[in-house]
């Protein structure tokens, strides 16, 4: 999970997450199990809901 979340953050977070913060990226069991390309998704999505 801490690779997911690595790789994760270099993709999504340059470009939706917020300049100067802190992002904290908490796993759960089930994480490693579910599909990349919805947790990049699900990522870019919060990350614009805080933007907001």
């Amino acid at each position: 999970m801490k690779r997911r979340f690595r790789a994760l953050a270099r993709e999504v977070l340059p470009e939706s997450g917020i300049p100067g913060a802190d992002h904290v990226l908490i796993g759960r069991g089930s994480g490693i199990e579910r599909d990349y390309a919805d947790l990049k998704a699900e990522l870019a999505k919060a990350c614009a809901k805080l933007a907001r």
